[in-house]
């Protein structure tokens, strides 16, 4: 150690003096023909701080190696089912108002139109007759009853009384359910023959078929809701993919038509069952959409991060160090990093190298997340390290 003060005080003139003295693989063969095991290279290097500034040495700490595999997934953006309302006429009748259009933001409750249905002015006023004869059916059965309390009338009488008036109120109830039920309220603003359709839930509407003076049936939809506040991306997988994708896993959904927005979800469904002509399943990632940017119907792909296919896989990543590739140096073919150990102390380490990419390499063995790296001045350290053992060998 002491020999690398001496040949390098406190320039980097003499550390690139010595590259051109980089030791080959022969050995020195001594008196007795015996070759002597010797180090590869010196592993340990503790350089003058002058050297250290001069050769512009920089480190950085080893990271934790990002192994997710990924899938690229095409498809587009859906309406939630749970999420989706219809707003359906509910009787027979004619449009006589609508009160929305496609795109309108509306609120539950809000009006959407009006029909007018002549069974709603004879439903309403059956129920006005129901209310009246109750009230009367009442107030007979409670007078029998007195009477016979009194024994002045057959309590056969009495109970006989009872019983019209409590199926008569029974009548009145179910007449009365039925106007609930279509949303006819005390204080409906609409005519005596118009019901009021109103929204179910908030939302967007997405279609509306509703045209003032349509004749509607019961069951006729005038127009679709959506809660668009969360929505599905919804694509197909190949199906030697699907156990691979987890509920719960990450997704980045891009759009064609906004190529600058990324959203971020979560799998919340992949589906169990193949298609087969296609051979492919059925993949949902929720997306929030608080901000409303996301469109129904608009096409974009989801990058989706895959479980390890095997254990061995996932120990590995678990354990590996992601680095940039100008840490990772050659030296008498094998792969070297360069650790710092202390202020002004290197240790060279071979180490195990994994895939990468143009910028950064996977290292599996040889050093752990947090290791300070020299990522610049790698060359030096290399020309010092062989020339430490270079001097070994000819003292």
């Amino acid at each position: 150690m002491s020999a690398l003060r001496t040949c390098f005080p406190s320039a980097l003139g003499c550390a690139l003096a010595i590259v051109g003295c980089q030791p080959t693989n022969s050995s020195v063969e001594h008196e007795h023909g015996h070759v002597p095991e010797r180090p590869a290279w010196q592993s340990v290097l503790e350089l003058d701080p002058a050297v250290i500034e001069t050769a512009g040495i920089q480190t950085e700490p080893a990271r934790p190696f990002d192994h997710t595999s990924t899938l690229v997934v095409a498809g587009e953006l859906r309406a939630i089912p749970d999420r989706t309302r219809q707003v359906a006429a509910r009787i027979p009748g004619v449009l006589e108002e609508v009160d929305v259009h496609e795109g309108a933001h509306v609120n539950a409750g809000q009006l959407v139109a009006v029909v007018r249905a002549p069974s709603l002015g004879e439903l309403r006023s059956s129920v006005a007759v129901l209310r009246a004869r109750v009230t009367a059916e009442r107030a007979r059965a409670k007078r029998t009853r007195a009477l016979a309390d009194r024994k002045l009338a057959p309590e056969a009488e009495a109970i006989a009384t009872e019983a019209e008036a409590a199926a008569m109120e029974a009548q009145a109830k179910a007449a009365s359910q039925r106007l609930r039920t279509l949303g006819v309220g005390k204080k409906s603003g609409a005519p005596i023959t118009g019901l009021e359709v109103r929204a179910p839930a908030s939302g967007v509407v997405v279609s509306r078929t509703a045209v003032v003076g349509q004749p509607v049936l019961a069951d006729d939809v005038l127009a679709h809701i959506v809660d668009v506040r969360e929505l599905w991306f919804e694509g197909h997988v190949a199906q030697n993919v699907v156990a691979r994708i987890t509920r719960g896993a990450e997704a980045k959904v891009t759009l064609r038509a906004f190529p600058g927005l990324v959203a971020t979800g979560q799998v919340e469904y992949a589906g169990p069952l193949i298609e087969h002509e296609l051979a492919t399943a059925i993949v949902r990632v929720r997306l929030a959409n608080s901000n409303d940017e996301l469109r129904v119907g608009l096409y974009g792909e989801a990058i989706i991060s895959l479980a390890p296919e095997h254990e061995t896989e996932r120990v590995a990543a678990v354990q590996a160090c992601s680095v940039p590739r100008s840490a990772v140096i050659d030296i008498h073919d094998r792969a070297v990093v360069f650790v710092k150990r202390g202020p002004h102390t290197f240790e060279a380490v071979e180490v195990v190298v994994g895939r990468g990419s143009d910028r950064m390499l996977s290292i599996l063995q040889g050093i752990q997340p947090g290791d300070e790296l020299v990522v610049d001045g790698v060359f030096t350290l290399k020309s010092i390290a062989l020339r430490g053992t270079f001097g070994e060998d000819h003292e």
